[in-house]
């Protein structure tokens, strides 16, 4: 196992990062326009929610949207 190269090609979508700083009481900036893109890309893929973690995304994509206005 440990012959095994580390996968690079998998990363956390930036509305889950954001989900994770928020989470852990890290401050937050207006939201960044990959996080906006991302947004809106779980609005439309996470919907309706099936499991737990795309009630989360759809949580903070929604809050995304919601401070990008402001």
């Amino acid at each position: 196992m440990s012959d095994l190269p580390i996968s690079e090609s998998i990363r956390l979508r930036p509305v889950y990062r954001r989900y994770l700083k928020r989470k852990h009481h890290m401050p937050l900036r207006i939201p960044s326009d990959e996080e906006r893109s991302d947004a809106i890309k779980v609005l439309r893929e996470c919907y309706p929610p099936v499991w737990e973690i795309d009630e989360i995304l759809l949580a903070e994509a929604e809050l995304v949207t919601i401070e990008a206005m402001v």
